[in-house]
């Protein structure tokens, strides 16, 4: 799903901007997991031999990964882009450090969830990072189209 998601998206970015795309793929995520637990069996009432006999759930996780995927790529491109040149190096090791740190954090934080509320709950939880990326973006694309603006204007007035 990674791997054809961020395909797609490269295909997608030709007719849409980048922050409606990335705002897609997050009320999309918010959706497959609502959704997803929605549909999951509460208690199994047979065991799972085959894919033929998965629940519909055991499909539609995965679709998740399919909207997920182009996040990353994309942010860091438009994040890159919007710094100096000389600034990108220096970036780029930010983006790479707070990268490792989250996904381990964020691995180990899923794991205590799950211990402590259990699973079903624990799948409401990730709403809350889905919200706070649609939060950044909002925040990051208000910073990047003023900045824009302001040298757009700035040469304007200085030409």
């Amino acid at each position: 799903s990674l791997a054809v998601g961020r395909l797609l998206a490269g295909q997608v970015l030709r007719y849409l901007g980048w922050y409606s795309l990335l705002n897609l793929c997050l009320l999309c995520m918010a959706l497959l997991v609502v959704f997803s637990l929605k549909f999951a069996p509460t208690t199994p009432d047979r065991a799972i031999t085959s894919l033929s006999n998965a629940p519909f759930t055991a499909y539609l996780l995965p679709m998740i990964g399919l909207v997920m995927a182009p996040i990353y790529p994309i942010l860091n491109s438009v994040m890159l882009s919007s710094v100096d040149r000389s600034q990108q190096a220096s970036m780029t090791g930010l983006i790479i450090v707070f990268s490792a740190l989250g996904g381990t954090t964020g691995s180990l934080l899923t794991g205590a969830i799950f211990e402590s509320i259990g699973g079903r709950s624990a799948f409401l939880c990730s709403l809350i990072p889905i919200t706070g990326i649609g939060l950044s973006l909002y925040m990051f694309n208000k910073l990047a189209s003023g900045s824009k603006q302001n040298e757009v204007v700035g040469g304007a007035q200085n030409g």
